[in-house]
């Protein structure tokens, strides 16, 4: 009898230095309190993760190359990134003193990190 193909499960690890720059209708983050994510889809920690059970997921580390867009705050992730039979579980985006944890979504797109204490999105 064949066996069965292992199937690994994927995490993915967008991780991010950068300049804040301005963007057109910005969130405030209150300067004292708790990140705010700017999106629904995810959730913000303050800090940094640097493995997948730092940030809460299961899975192994995968650093996704040119999923950025041009203005570097964005990150879209398509089928076509993913290895075959692998599955992405999670993402997380830093940018600023924090970063966005995204699960559970069945389109990976415009995804960014957390706004930062100035009220703005900062570079992934």
């Amino acid at each position: 009898m064949p066996s069965l193909p292992t199937r690994r499960v994927l995490t993915s690890t967008v991780l991010a230095l950068g300049a804040s720059l301005l963007i057109a209708t910005p969130v405030l983050a209150a300067p004292d309190g708790p990140p705010q994510s700017g999106d629904d889809r995810a959730k913000a920690v303050a800090g940094n993760a640097t493995t997948c059970e730092a940030a809460g997921l299961g899975g192994t580390k995968v650093v996704f190359a040119n999923v950025e867009d041009a203005t570097q705050k964005f990150v879209t992730i398509t089928a076509a990134d993913v290895p075959s039979g692998d599955t992405l579980l999670g993402v997380v985006v830093k940018g600023g003193p924090a970063y966005n944890v995204y699960t559970g979504l069945t389109e990976w797109t415009k995804l960014h990190s957390p706004i930062n204490p100035g009220g703005q999105l900062p570079t992934i």
